[in-house]
Formats: C-alpha cells, sequence, structure tokens
C-alpha cells in the first residue's frame, strides 16, 4: 500500500530567493505538473523593461521588446544582472576564495557606505562589462531599441507641450480679444 501524503505537505515553497516559486516533492510531482502547471515569473528587470515609464500599460508599449526578448533569451539574464547590481548588498555575501572553511559567507567590508548612485555605477560598470563579453549583440540592439523609442516619446512629449502651449495662446489671444 502506496504511503499517502496530506494535501497540504505535498508541495513546499523555497524561499531562498525573493522571488521563490513553489517546488513539488518527489511523491507529487507528476500529479502536480498535470494539475497545476508552472507559471513563469517575471523578475524584476524584465519587468522593469516591458513596463514603460510613463505608465501606460503594455498592450500601448511596442511589441518589439518581445521580439527582442524571444530572439535573444540570455537577455533577460543580462538584465537581472545588471538590476542586481542597482540593489544594496546583503551583509553575507558568498566567498569562493575560502575552501569551504568558513560555510561559504563573510562580512563583506566596504570601504564608503551604499548609495543610489553607487548602485547606479555599479550597474553601469556591469553594463559594460557584459556588452564587451556579449557576442550574440543582444545588449547593443536593446540599448539600440530603448534610445530609438525614448527619442519618439521625447518627439511626442515635445509636440504635446508645443500643442498646449499653442492652445494656451490661442485661449488668451480669444480672453484679450472679448476685452
Amino acid at each position: 500500500m502506496p504511503a499517502t501524503v496530506p494535501a497540504d505537505r505535498i508541495c513546499i515553497p523555497f524561499r531562498r530567493h525573493p522571488s521563490y516559486s513553489l517546488r513539488c516533492s518527489l511523491v507529487c510531482s507528476k500529479r502536480h505538473k498535470e494539475e497545476h502547471p508552472v507559471e513563469e515569473e517575471k523578475t524584476p528587470a524584465l519587468q522593469a523593461a516591458q513596463t514603460p515609464a510613463d505608465g501606460t500599460s503594455n498592450a500601448e508599449q511596442p511589441d518589439e521588446y518581445n521580439k527582442i526578448f524571444a530572439k535573444y533569451p540570455v537577455l533577460a539574464t543580462y538584465l537581472n544582472q545588471i538590476y542586481d547590481e542597482t540593489e544594496p548588498p546583503s551583509s553575507l555575501t558568498p566567498n569562493p576564495d575560502d575552501g569551504g572553511k568558513s560555510g561559504g559567507l563573510k562580512r563583506k567590508q566596504q570601504r564608503k557606505p551604499w548609495t543610489r548612485e553607487i548602485g547606479v555605477q555599479n550597474a553601469l560598470h556591469k553594463l559594460r562589462h557584459l556588452r564587451d563579453q556579449d557576442t550574440t549583440g543582444a545588449l547593443k540592439e536593446f540599448c539600440a531599441l530603448v534610445h530609438m523609442l525614448n527619442a519618439e516619446k521625447a518627439e511626442e512629449d515635445a509636440r504635446k507641450l508645443e500643442a498646449q502651449r499653442d492652445a494656451e495662446t490661442i485661449a488668451q489671444m480669444i480672453r484679450d480679444e472679448r476685452d
């Protein structure tokens, strides 16, 4: 007679990383895969890349982002690595140099406290490093796409501002004419 496992003990959440996912135990893996298909979580960098800064929905966003992520699957990994550099360091960091003597962790020694500017500088350094290492051209193409879309948005914003100023000028002229 096979051992039965209570339903509440079948799946165990692994909380080692903020974006943890549910994993199945060996007992339920086949049944659970059939009943509950795995949903991929978007990582923060991927969400940031796919979410426009002006708050519009992805339905309004060009399909070029989806195309470039489909063309270069490694791009999401690159963007996650860059995003991770913007985050404050944890108090404990992996130490591969100690040969496992201290459990692989050591206190991180920093010369100056972490700031947002330091995070941005670290991310820029990581971007340059990855761009030099990238043989696929994924980062180069992504950067070109971001520049192009930002330029289009800047043009549209300038047109809107000019139209608003024109409307204000016309309204002022009408008020002056009535007086």
